[in-house]
């Protein structure tokens, strides 16, 4: 990943994000939340206004998250990410479900909670046996 090549995260292409590409997703984290400093203060007036850069920041922080935490994170679709090529978790929110399925289960704030306890769990189990 080339730090021009992306203006935003998980926007549907098939990209692989590793460890290496923490600098450049730091990189754009720096960038979106610029963006969302300068967006607040242009709407200072406004009572109600939306800041998309904010989002952005919160989406690039939770992958970078992910990543620390898994080595390797995929990108499925706008907004969310495969990790361990069955969990899809969304960025926006704590929200995650499992790929081929429809029902959303939420997951606490914590997301290492989240990657010991589902992720990893599956894993750690196989090993014992």
């Amino acid at each position: 990943m080339i730090k021009s090549d992306k203006e935003c995260i998980c926007d549907g292409e098939d990209i692989e994000y590793r460890k290496s590409d923490i600098p450049d997703l730091e990189w754009l984290l720096i960038q979106a939340e610029k963006a969302a400093k300068q967006c607040a203060k242009d709407n200072d007036h406004k009572l109600q206004y939306s800041n998309r850069h904010r989002r952005e920041a919160q989406r690039i922080r939770k992958l970078i998250e992910l990543i620390q935490l898994c080595g390797v994170v995929e990108d499925y679709d706008y907004g969310l990410a495969l990790v361990n090529r069955k969990f899809i978790v969304s960025l926006a929110d704590n929200n995650w479900r499992i790929l081929g399925k429809n029902k959303w289960y939420r997951h606490k704030n914590n997301l290492k909670h989240f990657v010991d306890n589902y992720v990893y769990k599956e894993w750690k189990n196989e090993t014992n046996t």
